[in-house]
């Protein structure tokens, strides 16, 4: 019985330390922006450890009242390339009057020894433009 306990207790540790984010995001966008605003949304990247390797940031808009002017980035792209947590700063330009929603999607991979597996974390944030 008691081995069994420990087991069960075992899978349930390992599979928490499993479900530990290796990336996350963190958005900012401007108080304000009105037509024809040229800004920068800044996103913040945590990377684990494991996590520090290259990295795919893309952001992209859902809706018409603001553009993201450069729609990929890479960790070299970042303030700091090996500050923790990275700073990326996407430009983007308010296109009309209403609401867009910003997403910030992070590709990397995790890797432990000689083993890596393909890791990701998204973002978003609302971007009203008056």
């Amino acid at each position: 019985m008691r081995r069994a306990l420990a087991l069960l207790v075992g899978m349930l540790a390992g599979s928490a330390a499993a479900q530990t984010p290796a990336l996350t995001v963190r958005i900012e966008t401007p108080q304000q922006m009105h037509p024809g605003d040229h800004a920068e949304i800044v996103a913040y990247v945590h990377a684990e450890d494991a996590a520090r390797g290259p990295l795919l940031v893309t952001p992209s808009i859902d809706g018409a009242a603001v553009d993201v002017v450069r729609g990929r980035l890479f960790r070299f792209d970042a303030d700091d390339p090996d500050a923790d947590p990275l700073r990326f700063r996407v430009p983007v330009l308010a296109r009309s009057i209403g609401t867009a929603v910003l997403s910030v999607r992070v590709i990397g991979h995790a890797c432990e020894g000689s083993r890596c597996t393909p890791v990701d974390a998204e973002s978003t944030a609302r971007i009203d433009v008056r």
